[in-house]
């Protein structure tokens, strides 16, 4: 799942990583404070920071 994001996403290997184990633990969303992971989906923007 993590090598199908990173081709497919804009956002890095480690983003797309931590997403797939967050869904293979059942565990989705995965909230960062991101933007580029959020665009690779099943993560949620946490917060705008500033």
């Amino acid at each position: 799942m993590a090598l199908e994001l990173y081709r497919s996403t804009a956002a890095d290997f480690a983003d797309c990583l931590h997403i797939a184990l967050s869904a293979q633990a059942g565990e989705l969303p995965l909230w960062t404070f991101d933007k580029t992971a959020v665009k690779a989906g099943g993560a949620r923007l946490l917060a705008n920071p500033p």
